[in-house]
């Protein structure tokens, strides 16, 4: 019998967060003035005088220009490099026994994609509202209680296995039947 199996993305699966290495990597020449302001907004959300959802937002309209194609193509360039954790290889144990294996990360929907491109792997991640090739904001955005209402709205009330790292994602421990919290590609705890 087939188990559902959540994986979160980013201190999990990789090692980093993919959305401040994007934006770092963006931040080059004279754009690198920008990263006074960017660390300003995480202050402030990490303050909770603003949202993590706003910060991004924020972000994507000052280095990308809310271009969705400049984004998408920055998003898929930065995928095709990346690193991953040793719990990647977990995940591809599950994908290949049949597990329905589930990404839920705040990363951006289409970096993941390109990410798992091949593997059988459903992708939960930050999806925006576009209009005329213009990202005019967020539309999901799967971050701390946002991603049990996620998993919720997509008809998954119920899993049998998380993997996450961080204090955000604690939040899926009460609809888990069991779950691994994972430090440095290592698990570090589970109930």
């Amino acid at each position: 019998m087939s188990k559902i199996v959540v994986y979160d993305f980013d201190g999990t699966l990789s090692y980093g967060d993919s959305m401040e290495e994007l934006f770092n990597s963006e931040m080059q020449g004279i754009k690198s003035l920008y990263r006074c302001y960017y660390y300003f907004l995480k202050v402030l959300s990490k303050l909770k005088l603003s949202t993590v959802k706003s910060e991004k937002e924020k972000m994507i309209k000052l280095l990308f220009h809310s271009d969705e194609r400049a984004f998408r193509e920055a998003c898929m360039e930065q995928a095709n490099n990346y690193k991953f954790s040793p719990i990647m290889e977990k995940l591809k144990k599950d994908v290949s026994e049949g597990n329905r294996v589930i990404v839920l990360s705040a990363s951006s929907e289409c970096f993941l994609q390109t990410v798992f491109s091949g593997l059988d792997v459903e992708i939960l991640g930050t999806t925006f509202n576009c209009k005329g090739g213009k990202i005019k904001g967020i539309k999901q955005h799967p971050f701390y209680h946002e991603k049990v209402d996620t998993l919720v709205g997509y008809g998954i009330p119920v899993v049998d296995e998380a993997y996450f790292d961080s204090k955000w994602d604690e939040c899926l421990k009460p609809i888990c039947r069991k779950w691994y919290k994972v430090k440095q590609g290592v698990i570090i705890e589970e109930k």
